[in-house]
């Protein structure tokens, strides 16, 4: 980019004569008198160095040595150039100035489409390790969950064993005790049915013996009675 600086500095239509006015004027071609003047003056000069003469056709006429026209000549193409040559090197400094920006510009832009990228990229990595880091916390927590949710379960089964089992032995100490004491009113009831079948059957058996005896009197009465009539 310095040889296209230089280039636009030192154009190659100006090599054939370079100037000493390196500092210009960036708004000298806006000023009407700055190009207008060189003409001005010459024209100045020759009116100033002419003879007005009366011509014998024409009237007033102009008498100038070629000496002084040119002098006059050699200085308004000296200015000329000049001016030419400022006006150039003014372009060329302002088309340097204006590549320098528009290089300024595509940097930056480059340098914003750089960060950009360099933005896109830290977000997407930044993106993907807060979404592993959301499924691995995710994960973790269904882990821990279902590691929850099985201690939970085995807990519960040995509660239920354990529940079944304590169920079981209440039941039976329940039980146990009612059919102790069942078994207790029970042999209360066989002896005292059996203590009440003896003394039916002692009643029985002294009532027959009673009715036996008593048959056996009126049999003896009776036979008694027979053999006393006879």
């Amino acid at each position: 980019m310095n040889n296209i600086k230089i280039h636009a500095f030192v154009h190659p239509a100006q090599q054939f004569a370079s100037t000493f006015h390196q500092r210009v004027d960036g708004r000298n071609h806006l000023d009407i008198i700055s190009k207008v003047g060189p003409i001005q003056k010459m024209l100045t000069q020759i009116k100033n160095r002419c003879l007005e003469i009366q011509t014998l056709t024409s009237g007033v006429g102009v008498v100038i040595s070629s000496k002084d026209l040119n002098e006059c000549l050699e200085e308004c193409c000296r200015a000329l150039i000049k001016y030419g040559e400022i006006e150039m090197r003014t372009r060329c400094e302002q088309l340097s100035l204006t590549l320098v920006q528009y290089e300024n510009l595509l940097y930056v832009k480059d340098r914003q489409l750089l960060n950009l990228e360099t933005k896109l990229r830290t977000a997407k990595q930044e993106m993907n390790k807060i979404v592993n880091t959301k499924v691995f916390s995710r994960g973790n927590n269904l882990i821990y969950e279902l590691d929850m949710t099985t201690r939970q379960l085995r807990l519960l089964k040995d509660n239920i064993f354990l529940l079944e089992k304590n169920l079981t032995e209440k039941i039976k100490l329940c039980y146990d005790r009612d059919l102790d004491e069942t078994r207790m009113r029970l042999a209360d009831f066989g002896g005292a049915f059996k203590d009440y079948r003896e003394g039916v059957s002692q009643e029985i058996t002294a009532r027959v013996r009673a009715e036996v005896n008593g048959i056996d009197a009126k049999m003896k009465a009776a036979a008694a009675h027979y053999s006393d009539t006879g």
